[in-house]
């Protein structure tokens, strides 16, 4: 688990250039820049309500992920690529958010 909340999270490049980036690393500490840059919000992804999507890894952070939380599917063209995927990052909210 590398600490970030960023299930599907994307970056996005053409011609050799970033369209849409990843924050990034940012230095290890328990500052207020350093809760954003690991946040949800701070992410390509899905964000429900400003909240953070919950651990869907391992218990401890060390495994891999539970096969029951994440799934994806992609095609590639010439010219395209799709990608349908899903995760259960926000299952700790109260009143089920999201129905698929």
């Amino acid at each position: 688990f590398h600490g970030h909340h960023d299930p599907l999270n994307f970056e996005l490049w053409s011609g050799g250039r970033p369209l849409i980036m990843d924050p990034g690393v940012y230095k290890y500490d328990d500052s207020a820049d350093r809760n954003y840059v690991i946040s949800t919000r701070a992410h390509n992804t899905i964000n429900v309500d400003q909240l953070n999507t919950g651990n869907i890894e391992d218990p401890d952070g060390t495994g891999p992920r539970r096969s029951s939380s994440t799934g994806y599917s992609y095609t590639f063209g010439a010219n395209s690529a799709q990608i349908n995927a899903w995760h259960q990052g926000y299952a700790h909210i109260a009143g089920q958010p999201l129905v698929a």
